[in-house]
């Protein structure tokens, strides 16, 4: 994620620039191609801002890498045995809202609403 909640709540913080630095680095190579795993998602997130960082992301791929860059959306999904799931309220998440199955090691949300801690 390019949102600076996100990175902060996650623990992946990365100056603003950072991302555009590494896409132009890489259009100067010649054969060197771009996959950015980008995460939207998360519990805290508006899904309108979340939209508009990964489209910032993707213009910033094509642009400068064309064909090269290449953008792969991925959709957050709550682990069973992660930090996040240890203190899911720390992360904005309320455990109310998780449909579990015995069978799986990813919780899902029951519902589709987005909320701010």
């Amino acid at each position: 994620s390019l949102l600076p909640e996100s990175q902060r709540r996650i623990d992946k913080i990365q100056p603003p620039q950072l991302y555009e630095t590494i896409v132009k680095n890489v259009a100067t190579v010649e054969h060197l191609h771009l996959v950015v795993n980008y995460m939207v998602g998360f519990p805290w997130e508006y899904p309108q801002r979340a939209e508009a960082g990964m489209e910032k992301a993707q213009i910033l791929l094509k642009k400068h890498l064309g064909e090269k860059g290449h953008l792969e959306l991925n959709h957050f999904e709550l682990e069973r045995l992660s930090p996040m799931m240890k203190d899911p309220a720390a992360f904005g998440i309320d455990e109310k809202t998780l449909k579990e199955w015995p069978w799986v090691s990813v919780l899902e949300r029951m519902d589709s609403s987005t909320t701010i801690v």
